[in-house]
């Protein structure tokens, strides 16, 4: 399991939300409309930081933990997160680049598509390598059972991001993104 899966996701919405903003002939979100604000880079390290510290003040009361432990969690937290948020970046990159190799021939480079396809697997162990790391850490200072609720909030929060993740993804085409139809 992951002990920063919070600054993860939340890259994660930055990272997409960046990325579509990229997109040539994208429609940006309204303001007003759910997710606008995440695409503006000036409010998300504002709302990354007000996530993790809501993230953290929630894990110290369900969790159990002390102060101390709480700057250790801390701790291994700012020595993950750079790693994940850099194999997020590559990941989507990679992504990318595997679908438009696969959207824009009609007949892919099966040499790029399986260097692709290697990469992302290469990721993935990298991941699951972190994700070692970093219990191993954690279980220096986390009980068992801290860990197991640990271990549930954090399951909780990817649920809660992820369906937060899709309903951007839902809104983001706006009233404004479909023609008009001229009315009689």
């Amino acid at each position: 399991m992951k002990a920063t899966l919070i600054v993860c996701a939340v890259a994660s919405l930055a990272i997409t939300s960046s990325s579509f903003a990229q997109r040539p002939g994208a429609v940006r979100p309204r303001a007003g409309r759910l997710g606008a604000g995440i695409a503006q880079p000036e409010n998300r390290a504002q709302q990354e930081r007000r996530i993790r510290e809501a993230f953290f003040r929630v894990a110290k009361q369900r969790v159990g933990l002390d102060d101390n432990q709480m700057r250790r969690l801390t701790e291994v937290n700012a020595r993950y997160e750079p790693q994940r948020r850099d194999l997020l970046r590559e990941e989507n990159q990679t992504r990318r680049a595997l679908r438009a190799e696969m959207q824009d021939n009609s007949k892919p480079d099966e040499a790029k598509v399986s260097a692709g396809l290697a990469r992302l697997q290469e990721i993935r162990r990298q991941r699951l390598e972190i994700d070692d790391q970093e219990q191993r850490d954690i279980s220096g200072f986390m009980s068992p059972t801290q860990q197991v609720r640990y271990h549930a909030l954090q399951e909780q929060l990817r649920r809660r991001i992820e369906q937060m993740r899709q309903q951007h993804l839902e809104n983001r085409l706006t009233d404004d993104s479909v023609p008009e139809t001229p009315v009689p």
